[in-house]
């Protein structure tokens, strides 16, 4: 699933939307926090850094939440990553929405977390954030609808 989201939201148009939220103060909290968490594969540690509509979506949803831990928790990221966020406009659809996938918050930032595990493997990380009261949160988006 995780390389879907990459696959569908990498496109051209969205590099051209590029901020660097990633240098303030807040935001290097929650990735220092995000990081941590996962590294120490504690869900509850990471719950703090989820948006509490979403981690209230992923208690309803046993599957969604087994899954999406698990592809969290699956490498241990490295202190040399690379980072990048792209707004979100807010004019524009959501990412996979014509997929039936609902965010429960609006995010307004895609981050991608790059590193090289080994020497010739690479892995990204894409989340979706926003900020409330001066704190970020991942905005975990919901299971694709079924018709």
């Amino acid at each position: 699933m995780l390389t879907l989201f990459v696959a569908v939201f990498g496109s051209r148009a969205a590099d051209d939307l590029s901020v660097d939220v990633t240098t303030t103060p807040t935001f290097k909290a929650f990735l220092k926090n995000y990081v941590t968490a996962i590294n120490s594969k504690d869900r509850a540690e990471l719950n703090e850094c989820i948006q509490a509509k979403s981690v209230a979506m992923m208690a309803e949803d046993q599957k969604l939440s087994d899954y999406w831990f698990g592809n969290r928790f699956k490498h241990l990221i490295p202190a040399d990553i690379r980072v990048r966020a792209t707004a979100i406009p807010t004019d524009k659809p959501l990412p996979f929405a014509n997929y039936g996938i609902v965010f429960p918050v609006r995010p307004t930032y895609q981050v991608q977390i790059s590193y090289m595990p080994t020497p010739t493997n690479g892995v990204n990380i894409v989340l979706w954030v926003v900020s409330e009261n001066d704190k970020w949160y991942e905005v975990v988006p919901s299971a694709p609808k079924k018709n």
